[in-house]
């Protein structure tokens, strides 16, 4: 068979009919053809499946076209027409169609030339691809032949098997499925399963598939060979048509029964099992709790009878199933439960036993039994057996217990039928303790205790246990007679260090044995204590101590009133501490310390008016002058030089004081040549040959602020009462003006001036200033400049002539010593340290102690550290002969830019200054033969960065003066030492 589209055959034919009719078509390239011949005559030149112009040479031609609506790929069965096309230029003799020795007639009605039509019955042909041969003789006499090929498949395919549900007929539950299975034979053959109503799906051989029908449904298989050759279940030969059955699904309506629905074990006869209302075509049985079916089928609302099985201790209960089904093949099934419960016949093992309570109390009720419901009368109290109930009566009474099978309504009681006895419950009256006191609440060790206990509704005798928190007394017992308890023979209080609380707990009880008790609480204080050398003052932790008038005393003690009190001279005393204020008299101060019982204990401490009193004078005006000069004269005067007011603007004016308490002249009147403070003043000696007698005042700040130092110099001539000018100090090599330096008078004419300040940078050069010597005071540099450039130190002569220069440098603790000799010079000796002190000194105070260390140094207070430092309340002894320092009695008081003075019986007053946060008006007295520190009145005015004097040793009084702020009220005061 030609390979062409069933399309084909009917192109050409309409082809050839155009031409056969001559008609003129005006379609080059547009009309379709096979060969020339099958061209029209306008056209008549088949090139590439188009007809064209131009000249055909084709003389005759014959083609099998295919079998009539068929694809030249179709397999065939049966007769099929085949279509032939023919043409020649001498015309169409006949044409034949042939399979090998077969020949085809033509099929009426014939086809239009040069089409022809042959009838061809595929049966008579094996099954394959067959050939066909078309020949074609021409008027002329000439042939032409022509083959094709058709595909002839005519075998029936078979149905091998066609099931549902493994068969030919199911019956499912409504709502569910089953599945259809079919297999068979034949190439390429397809297959389709319908349900009669129009439904149809294909089905692979070996396949299967789910259907759920809402009704009685049948199904058939057709399957169609790949020629169309088809077969269908049903018919002769093939599997039968499959059908599918549908019930509802089980259900019922109402409740299933069993009765009776209660037995005790060992109970013969039967139940009588009753079925619920359930569909026709249902059925139902009944299943044990092993699912074996019992009794027969049940119809709907329909009774059984199934025997009662042998039942023992161990049963207590049986489980029944009513199982209602469908119709279904695979049936649908509910299942109703019911539970038959097995009794224990009723019996009591036991029931409380007979007590006796407290009127207003219970008593606990306990049963267990089995077979039944418990009540306990009277009151019909329900009960489960274990359980307890409580009861409460108000007089004696008798308790019975009832057990009742709820199946068989047989009972058992207490107090009958070998059953327990019944409960007996007597009521008496509760237990009283009317009194148990003790005459006292607080005794001392050992103090005898008295007791004594009433009771009422007790039997038997009083028991008393004693807890001390210290200390222990043994338990005893209180005879009871008619209610009424003796007294006990006072018990004997422990011996105790620490207050011990003692508790008495007496107990009673009645009949019923209902205990109450009462209790008394006794306290057992131990005698009062004081710590021995417990009871001392503060500032020396001795109980003898030195004080200024007006100071606060604070007395530290230990003691234990264990809960009493404590009072000194009247005034309770503190936990740790007490504090009396402004004390005026030497006083002795008595600690009494008395416990809760009233035992005592005492200790005293006596304070004694420290010596000293400052006065002010009576002629002073207010001026603030720190970094004031203060200077004792020959005339018994007081010269008081420069110094800064409040707002740090240095003066130019100077007061002079005497022992009249005069300071004159008023003030700005007494004028120096220049503005001085933090400057120094040293008096020249009266013995020497030029100024003698005169104060030689050096350098200091001269301008608002305290930063510029002066180099100037000047005299101050008490004779005259004026100041001169004389030399400046930077005169010769001296390089820098100073201040904050030191001055020291080395003997009746020169003086050294080293160190200080320059305004920018500390200095440690000196000069020797020759003021007495020559008519004109001279200046001279010294050999060499001290080892550390210090500022705001002390320097101080020694009987050697050797000056020893302190502290002034942050962080360096040495000191050195200057050698007047020759030229001068400095070399370092010691630190200003001790093995457990090392301190860097600034604004401290050093001068000469007398006395029994004569020659020695006393450095106090000052500050320590970097940056403004910390105050310190260290002192100590610089030793020349060997060169060391060593520490000492601390101050008091943490103190720097304080003032010190020596006094006539050789203590150094120490006043002033400041603690790093205020200014202070403290003094107090070091005595370097004890070394120790004493206190001593305070000045009037708080003070820093001021001056001590001498103002007349007759009467021991001391002249401080400046470093006032603006606030004070006065210039000057003085000092008595007595």
């Amino acid at each position: 068979m030609t390979e062409t589209s069933k399309m084909i055959p009917i192109r050409v034919l309409a082809v050839l009919a155009l031409a056969a009719a001559a008609c003129s078509v005006e379609a080059g390239n547009q009309i379709p053809c096979v060969e020339d011949f099958s061209c029209p005559n306008d056209y008549p030149v088949c090139v590439s499946g188009k007809c064209t112009a131009g000249t055909s040479s084709a003389n005759a031609s014959v083609a099998v076209v295919g079998a009539e609506g068929h694809a030249a790929t179709d397999f065939l069965s049966g007769t099929v027409r085949v279509i032939v096309s023919a043409r020649a230029s001498s015309g169409v003799q006949s044409v034949a169609l042939a399979a090998g020795s077969t020949n085809f007639t033509a099929s009426t009605p014939a086809a239009t030339p040069p089409l022809y039509a042959f009838d061809v019955n595929t049966t008579t042909l094996t099954d394959g691809d067959r050939q066909l041969t078309a020949t074609l003789t021409a008027g002329d006499a000439t042939t032409a032949t022509a083959n094709g090929t058709l595909h002839v498949d005519n075998a029936n395919p078979v149905i091998t098997s066609f099931t549902v549900a493994g068969g030919t007929s199911t019956t499912i539950t409504a709502g569910t499925t089953t599945v259809i299975s079919a297999s068979f034979t034949g190439t390429s053959a397809t297959a389709t399963i319908s349900d009669g109503s129009g439904g149809s799906v294909g089905i692979a051989t070996g396949g299967s598939l789910l259907v759920s029908p809402d009704v009685l449904t049948s199904y058939s298989l057709r399957v169609t060979s790949r020629s169309g050759v088809s077969v269908q279940s049903g018919t002769t030969g093939q599997p039968s048509n499959v059908s599918v059955a549908v019930v509802g699904p089980a259900s019922f309506t109402g409740n299933a029964s069993v009765s009776p629905s209660s037995i005790q074990q060992g109970q013969n006869g039967s139940f009588t099992f009753t079925a619920p209302t359930f569909g026709s075509g249902m059925t139902a049985v009944v299943k044990d709790a092993a699912g074996a079916t019992k009794g027969s089928t049940m119809t709907s609302g329909g009774q059984i009878t199934v025997t009662i099985p042998t039942t023992d201790s161990s049963t207590t209960e049986l489980d029944y199933t009513v199982v209602i089904s469908n119709a279904a093949t695979v049936p649908d099934s509910v299942s109703i439960p019911l539970v038959v419960h097995v009794g224990v016949p009723p019996n009591i093992m036991t029931f409380g036993t007979s007590t006796t309570i407290t009127s207003g109390s219970s008593a606990a009720l306990q049963a267990t039994f089995v077979g039944g419901n418990g009540v306990i009368t009277p009151g019909n109290i329900p009960i489960t057996s274990g359980g307890t109930v409580v009861v409460a009566p108000t007089a004696l009474t008798t308790y019975t217990l009832t057990v009742t099978n709820p199946t068989t309504s047989v009972s058992v009681s207490t107090g009958s039928g070998g059953q327990p006895a019944n409960v007996t419950v007597t009521v008496v009256a509760s237990p009283v303790i009317t009194e148990f006191v003790s005459s006292t609440v607080h005794v001392t060790s050992g103090d005898a205790i008295p007791l004594s206990v009433k009771t009422t509704g007790v039997t038997g005798n009083a028991s008393v246990t004693v807890a001390c928190t210290q200390g222990s007394i043994a338990g005893f017992t209180i005879p009871l007679a008619s209610g009424n308890g003796s007294s006990n023979p006072n018990p004997t209080a422990p011996t105790v260090t620490s207050t011990s609380t003692c508790t008495f707990t007496a107990t009673v009880q009645n009949a019923a044995s209902t205990s109450v008790f009462s209790r008394v609480v006794v306290t057992v204080e131990p005698q009062p204590s004081i710590m021995t050398n417990s009871f001392v003052f503060a500032v020396s932790g001795t109980s003898t101590a030195f004080f200024a008038r007006g100071d606060a005393v604070t007395l530290n003690h230990t003691y234990d009133a264990h809960g009493g009190t404590a009072t000194i001279n009247g005034t309770a005393a503190g936990a740790t501490s007490t504090t009396f204020n402004d004390i005026q008299f030497d006083t002795v101060y008595t600690l009494t310390v008395t416990n809760l019982a009233g035992a005592s204990a005492t200790a005293t401490a006596t304070a004694t008016i420290a010596p000293g009193s400052w006065f002010l004078l009576s002629q002073n005006a207010a001026e603030a002058r720190q970094g004031v000069t203060v200077t004792a004269l020959d005339n018994g005067k007081v010269l008081i030089a420069g110094g800064a007011t409040a707002a740090g603007t240095p003066l130019n004016t100077a007061v002079l004081c005497d022992v009249n308490g005069s300071c004159t002249p008023p003030p700005g009147t007494l004028t120096m040549n220049f503005p001085r403070a933090f400057h120094t003043a040293v008096k020249i000696p009266s013995g020497a040959p030029n100024n003698g007698g005169k104060v030689l005042l050096a350098g200091g700040y001269t301008a608002a602020n305290l930063t510029t130092p002066t180099v100037t110099a000047e005299f101050y001539d008490p004779a005259t009462n004026t100041f001169s000018t004389t030399t400046d100090i930077t005169t010769g090599t001296v390089t820098a003006a100073r201040a904050r330096h030191i001055a020291v008078l080395l003997d009746s004419s020169h003086v050294l001036i080293a160190g200080g300040t320059n305004g920018t940078t500390d200095l440690s050069t000196a000069i020797n200033y020759d003021a007495g010597t020559a008519a004109t005071p001279t200046v001279a540099n010294v050999g060499s400049s001290m080892a550390q450039a210090r500022s705001n130190f002390t320097g101080t002569l020694l009987g050697t002539g050797n000056v020893l220069i302190v502290g002034g440098v942050t962080g360096n603790d040495t000191a050195e010593l200057f050698n007047p000799s020759g030229s001068g010079s400095f070399s370092n000796t010691g630190r200003v340290s001790t093995t457990s002190t090392v301190e860097d000194k600034r604004g401290h105070t050093a001068m000469l102690v007398g006395g029994v260390n004569a020659g020695w140094v006393f450095v106090s207070g000052g500050v320590t550290g970097s940056g403004n430092g910390t105050a310190s309340a260290t002192q100590f002894l610089f030793k020349p002969g060997t060169a060391t320092f060593t520490a000492t009695a601390n101050l008091r008081a943490a103190r720097s830019s304080h003032a010190a003075i020596g006094l006539s019986n050789f203590n150094i007053l120490l006043c002033g200054g400041t603690d790093g946060t205020s200014t202070l008006a403290s003094c107090e007295r070091y005595d370097p033969d004890l070394g120790s520190q004493r206190p001593t009145a305070s000045m009037l005015e708080r003070r820093k960065n001021f001056g001590l004097a001498p103002l007349t040793s007759t009467v021991l009084e001391q002249l401080a003066s400046g470093g006032t702020d603006a606030s004070s009220t006065t210039t000057a005061e003085t000092y008595n030492a007595n």
